[in-house]
């Protein structure tokens, strides 16, 4: 645990896959908002995103060459965003 925390504490923003609801995950957003750092959730399933968690921007993503293509290229704009200071790129409900 140790060293989760210190990646978390040093991570300029975290990625979340809530795909399969691993508790692990959701600890670990946890933390990372308790610290303010930026989150962003994906997942394959929007059902897979916690109802309390929902309000938070979420990118869908498809484990298809075509769906992984438009996924990295949406995550590289919110990974801009969010870097260039956009504090609400990881918060605003859009889903994809």
């Amino acid at each position: 645990m140790t060293d989760v925390w210190s990646a978390i504490v040093i991570a300029k923003i975290l990625i979340a896959d809530c795909t399969g609801r691993n508790p692990n995950v959701f600890y670990e957003t946890g933390l990372a908002h308790a610290l303010g750092k930026p989150v962003v959730l994906i997942t394959q399933t929007p059902e897979d995103v916690p109802f309390d968690l929902r309000h938070y921007r979420y990118v869908r993503y498809e484990f298809t060459p075509r769906g992984m293509k438009t996924f990295e290229e949406t995550l590289a704009k919110t990974l801009k965003n969010i870097l260039e200071g956009d504090k609400d790129a990881s918060r605003e409900l859009r889903t994809f």
